[in-house]
């Protein structure tokens, strides 16, 4: 996890969030800033600054 990171944050419960699935791999929680209702994100449980970083379980799932 990364010190300056605000998804590694709510992944290590220093922010809030409402989480509506979480698994090995992902977790999915709702947007504090939803573009529609419903707005949901899911972000890999291992930190990757791009998509390509991520082992492929957790690319195959995000």
């Amino acid at each position: 996890m990364s010190d300056h990171c605000v998804f590694c944050e709510i992944l290590r419960g220093e922010s809030p969030a409402s989480f509506t699935y979480q698994d090995d791999s992902v977790v999915a929680f709702m947007d504090v800033q939803p573009i529609t209702h419903g707005h949901m994100l899911v972000v890999p449980r291992e930190h990757a600054v791009l998509m390509a970083d991520l082992n492929e379980t957790a690319a195959m799932r995000t």
